[in-house]
């Protein structure tokens, strides 16, 4: 069991920060592009 977490942490910890924040951007660009493309659709 504490194999299992210590693993999962060594897995956290190997992802770099800026990519962190890449993938925080990339999520919210997701979300604001289906949001306009929903409004866009309820618009025509």
């Amino acid at each position: 069991m504490n194999k299992e977490k210590q693993n999962s942490e060594d897995r956290d910890s190997s992802i770099p920060p800026d990519h962190l924040d890449l993938v925080l951007k990339a999520s919210i660009l997701c979300t604001i592009l289906s949001r306009s493309r929903m409004f866009w659709a309820s618009e025509t």
